[in-house]
C-alpha cells in the first residue's frame, strides 16, 4: 500500500513539472495581456465608435506601440526627445533610480547587447573551499567611480536560489573560472538549487 502510494505521488509530481511551468507561463501572459487591455484599451475606446472597438484592442495598441516607438528611435527628431526624457527623469528621486534599472535590465538582454551578462563563471570564496555561480555584468569598469574602477576586477552578478535577488561583487579576474553553461542553464541551476542540471551547448561569441 505505501508503495503504490509512493507511486501515485510520484506520478503527481512528474505532472505537476510539466503543468506548473506552463501555468505560470499563461498566467504572467494573461497579466500582461489584461493590463494592456486595462490601460491602452480602455484609453482609447471614450474615442473610438464602438463596432471599432473590440476585445484585445489594448494588446494590439502595446504591440503596435512599441514597433513604433522603435521605429521612430531612428531619427533623430526622437532620439533627442528620448534623450530630454531621459535628462528629466535624472532629476527625479526615487524615480530615476527606478527607471533606470528597469532600462539596464532591458538592454541586457536585448538582441543587441549580446556583450552583457552572457557570460557564466565560478567565483571563489578565498576563505573557504567554496564556488558560487555568477554571471560576468561589466569587464571594464574604467566608467565607474573611483573606487570601483580596479582594471584588475570585474562586476559578477550572484543570484540566489527560489527567489529574485542577488549580489554585485566587485571581484579579481583571479578570483574566477569560466563555466561552459548558457545563462538560461546556469540560471536554472542556481533557482533550483542545483536540481535542474539541463545542459544545451553554448555559443562559440561569448565574450573572453
Amino acid at each position: 500500500m505505501a508503495k503504490q502510494e509512493i507511486n501515485v505521488a510520484r506520478t503527481f509530481f512528474r505532472g505537476l513539472v510539466v503543468v506548473l511551468p506552463v501555468a505560470v507561463l499563461l498566467a504572467t501572459l494573461v497579466w500582461l495581456a489584461r493590463t494592456a487591455e486595462t490601460l491602452l484599451g480602455g484609453l482609447f475606446k471614450p474615442f473610438l465608435p464602438e463596432p471599432i472597438h473590440f476585445p484585445g484592442m489594448g494588446v494590439l495598441i502595446a504591440i503596435l506601440l512599441c514597433y513604433g516607438m522603435g521605429l521612430s528611435l531612428n531619427t533623430a527628431f526622437a532620439r533627442r526627445l528620448v534623450a530630454a526624457w531621459h535628462q528629466l527623469l535624472e532629476h527625479i528621486p526615487l524615480i530615476k533610480s527606478l527607471y533606470g534599472a528597469v532600462e539596464d535590465i532591458i538592454d541586457s538582454f536585448s538582441q543587441g547587447q549580446k556583450g552583457r551578462f552572457n557570460r557564466v563563471v565560478k567565483v571563489r570564496i578565498p576563505s573557504m573551499n567554496v564556488w558560487l555561480v555568477g554571471f560576468v555584468t561589466r569587464e571594464d569598469l574604467t566608467a565607474l567611480p573611483n573606487g570601483l574602477n580596479d582594471s584588475n576586477e570585474i562586476a559578477v552578478y550572484l543570484p540566489m536560489s527560489y527567489q529574485i535577488g542577488g549580489y554585485l561583487v566587485f571581484i579579481p579576474r583571479s578570483a574566477i573560472e569560466p563555466l561552459e553553461m548558457s545563462v538560461e542553464d546556469a540560471s536554472r541551476l542556481v533557482l533550483t538549487a542545483g536540481m535542474s542540471v539541463r545542459q544545451r551547448p553554448v555559443e562559440r561569441t561569448l565574450a573572453k
